[in-house]
């Protein structure tokens, strides 16, 4: 009876270890900090601040909407909504 409940004693102790044992290891592995990825395609000018105004051509405008009580912002092209009003 003895040498049953050591052998199970002994297969707890191994199976916390390799739980404890992983558990450090992806801990570990967590820790890691990916190194900085350089740009593959390296220019001289910041495209992040680059705007363009409209044309002419496009016409923009508020409207003022009673029914709802808010004004409705509008861009057209002749007689074409170029965007949806909010």
């Amino acid at each position: 009876m003895k040498s049953i409940q050591a052998h199970s004693n002994t297969r707890i102790q191994f199976l916390s270890f390799i739980i404890i044992a992983l558990l450090c290891f992806t801990t570990l592995s967590a820790q890691e900090t990916p190194g900085t990825v350089q740009d593959s395609t390296k220019t001289t000018y910041s495209f992040a601040d680059l705007s363009l105004p409209n044309p002419d051509s496009i016409v923009t405008k508020y409207e003022y909407d009673p029914t709802t009580d808010r004004y409705i912002y509008s861009e057209t092209l002749g007689n074409f909504n170029i965007n949806y009003p909010i």
